[in-house]
């Protein structure tokens, strides 16, 4: 048997999983943008359970096994590649599936890693101007981020972020209008 069998095993999982992401019906697409206007996350990740588990095993693959750079992880990788007509909306939603995804692994340095390639992508996708409640709840997981482990870090960053969260929470028209309903600050 070949010693690099189980690696190109999870190779060929691995791009399995993306292509199924990012080839979903534009049905499910449209639908997953239109519910995640009005609808809470945790509520996304049930409604679309089998989309999120291709996101998540996707994820894990190349987190974990196949030991990609966190730039690589990152779905955004794979929409520049694969499918680049997708919305802005569905970029960030899935990305956040992937955060979903690594939630369990924060004390795993390649999940640290993965994570901050995508709330970095997730911070290009989620302006303040069009999706200000978006991206507070990103803000609010970089700042959990630079807190893992129970070691704040020692720069302006955790307060500049919460800056910005007072900023787009403070915003009339967002509390009025949240694209993605109420904003809970709990951890999942």
């Amino acid at each position: 048997m070949n010693a690099n069998a189980p690696s190109i095993r999870m190779q060929a999982a691995y791009e399995s999983y993306l292509k199924s992401i990012v080839s979903q019906p534009p049905t499910i697409l449209s639908s997953l943008e239109t519910d995640a206007s009005q609808q809470q996350f945790s509520t996304l990740l049930e409604s679309y359970s089998p989309l999120y588990r291709a996101v998540d095993r996707a994820t894990r693959i190349g987190t974990f096994d196949l030991l990609l750079s966190p730039d690589q992880i990152s779905l955004s990788h794979a929409f520049a590649s694969q499918s680049p007509s997708l919305s802005p909306a569905i970029q960030g939603i899935l990305l956040e599936f992937q955060i979903a995804a690594l939630d369990q692994f924060l004390e795993r340095t390649s999940s640290q890693r993965a994570m901050s390639a995508i709330l970095t992508a997730l911070d290009k996708i989620y302006t303040a101007r069009e999706y200000p409640i978006r991206r507070a709840r990103t803000l609010i997981r970089r700042m959990q981020h630079l807190c893992v482990g129970h070691q704040v870090a020692q720069d302006l960053k955790p307060a500049a972020l919460a800056a910005e969260i007072d900023e787009l929470c403070s915003n009339p028209q967002a509390v009025r209008n949240p694209p993605v309903g109420t904003l809970h600050l709990t951890n999942h």
